[in-house]
């Protein structure tokens, strides 16, 4: 099992928000992550701190993932990785 820790900026995306309405987040990543692997969730300012620790349920591709833009807090639009990693809190 391999441990690793994503940034997420909550000026930019609602992951909370995004927690609470579907369960998990779909997270893409350059990483070679397998199913049960753990992530940390870190948020920057205010914060500064781990915010989640999560699982990887699954690994996706870019069309197998849900339509999560409501979550989108800016203008900016991320752009698409090649694959992602379905998170569930624990």
């Amino acid at each position: 099992m391999r441990t690793c820790m994503f940034p997420c900026n909550l000026s930019k995306y609602d992951i909370l928000g995004s927690f609470l309405k579907n369960g998990f987040v779909d997270y893409g990543t350059k990483f070679d992550l397998s199913v049960g692997d753990e992530i940390y969730i870190y948020t920057g300012a205010p914060y500064s701190a781990i915010f989640l620790k999560c699982r990887v349920r699954a690994i996706l591709k870019s069309q197998e993932t849900i339509d999560d833009s409501e979550f989108n807090v800016s203008d900016n639009s991320f752009k698409e990785k090649s694959k992602y990693v379905r998170l569930v809190p624990i």
